[in-house]
């Protein structure tokens, strides 16, 4: 009897462990994500035997993804509900959200955006993220971190703006990056990162090393 305990007590132990673990992944995975930067996939990628028992992990060298069905597909295709909800700073995450838009034909370049869905409405999520300087320039809509590259043909670097609107094309030639967080449903709502305009293929390759 006293070795069953043993073996119990052990067990719940390790399960705590895990539990902690994971609970430490999942906070990093949102903080990683705010900085809208390859390193939130080197960190999916670095703690893949975690994360993937949420869900399906897609590895590439060192980096990866959660994988989505289709990210060029609308809706469901390009969003994946993790296997129960992880819950961190008083927020669920319920799943991964991935889509690429080719807007080219329109004149209006390429758009990529990433991120993940959480339970609750967009103030709620906002307020838990307060080192992140917010605007709101429409109602249910939140942007962060706003960044720009004016010329993608002469620099790959970013450097912060305030130039960016919402809901706006960007001049061609040049490439936004921002930070949002907008209403999915109405207790849903998603924090993504997102990328539009004259991307180029060495810029794609600079931001979405998992491609």
């Amino acid at each position: 009897m006293k070795h069953a305990n043993k073996i119990g007590l052990f067990i719940f132990l390790n399960m705590l462990g895990f539990n902690a673990i994971a609970q430490s992944a999942s906070e990093n995975l949102v903080t990683e994500l705010t900085a809208c930067s390859p390193s939130f996939f080197s960190y999916i990628h670095k703690n893949e035997k975690i994360l993937s028992k949420y869900a399906p992990v897609e590895q590439k060298t060192d980096f990866s993804h959660f994988k989505v069905r289709d990210r060029t597909a609308l809706g469901e295709a390009s969003t994946v509900f993790f296997s129960k909800p992880v819950a961190i700073n008083g927020l669920k995450l319920l799943g991964y959200t991935d889509s690429v838009m080719d807007g080219t034909v329109l004149n209006i370049g390429m758009y990529y955006s990433w991120g993940l869905i959480v339970e609750g409405s967009p103030q709620k999520l906002k307020d838990s993220l307060k080192q992140i300087n917010w605007q709101n320039p429409e109602p249910n809509i939140y942007i962060g971190n706003p960044q720009m590259i004016r010329s993608v043909k002469n620099s790959l670097q970013w450097e912060n703006t305030d130039e960016i609107l919402s809901g706006t094309v960007p001049t061609q030639g040049t490439v936004e990056k921002v930070l949002i967080i907008e209403s999915q449903t109405p207790n849903k709502s998603t924090i993504t990162c997102n990328i539009q305009g004259s991307v180029t293929e060495e810029l794609l390759k600079q931001e979405r090393p998992d491609l």
